[in-house]
């Protein structure tokens, strides 16, 4: 059913329906880009952007002044818009709402976003890690073992002792998923050293 156009055309996008009493544009029509135009639009006109697209919002706020419009579209959420109390964040609950929280446990964070580790907080069982031996026989200056790809050594001890050798301290390098140690110099005959190597798994 055809309706009556009341829109009068400002320019080639820009159509106004209604003004104020000072003669600034309180309902509008556009394509293409939102106007910028000064001395156009009152403060809280509303804009139709009627080539929006199916499905999209198309009704915009002038929330800036007369002399520079500033478009914001209605039902869609900017981060100023929000109220949150101090230091609290927005957390969806069981039934997909919104709430605000209070982060706890063992992370806190400030009202400027810094997150800070609590004391005692990183533990044992908070880590991946893994453990592999090296075993080097009486004649053995080099052991390999397999690790995961992108494990990070953190520490080693002598696991094991047979026979008298002389205590070493074994260089360990990783390339891609093989760990090597390498001594100084072989245990010596009937004698070996068994070392425990522990990594931070990526």
């Amino acid at each position: 059913m055809a309706g009556t156009n009341f829109f009068a055309p400002l320019s080639n996008n820009v159509q106004v329906a209604l003004t104020d009493e000072n003669g600034y544009a309180i309902l509008a029509k556009c394509t293409d880009t939102l106007p910028s135009t000064t001395g156009v639009f009152q403060h809280g006109c509303i804009l139709i952007k009627v080539d929006s697209g199916s499905g999209n919002k198309a009704l915009y706020e002038n929330v800036g002044t007369v002399a520079s419009p500033s478009w914001n579209l209605i039902g869609a959420i900017t981060a100023g818009e929000i109220t949150l109390s101090d230091g609290k964040v927005l957390v969806g609950n069981s039934s997909n709402i919104a709430v605000e929280r209070t982060i706890s446990g063992d992370i806190t964070i400030s009202d400027t976003g810094v997150a800070t580790i609590g004391n005692a907080k990183v533990n044992q069982t908070k880590l991946s890690y893994e453990t592999v031996t090296l075993t080097f026989g009486a004649t053995d200056t080099t052991k390999e073992a397999t690790i995961t790809s992108g494990s990070i050594i953190i520490g080693w001890y002598l696991s094991s002792v047979s026979g008298t050798p002389t205590y070493q301290i074994p260089v360990l390098s990783i390339s891609g998923t093989t760990l090597t140690g390498t001594l100084a110099s072989a245990p010596g005959t009937g004698n070996g050293l068994t070392y425990t190597v522990i990594l931070l798994k990526a």
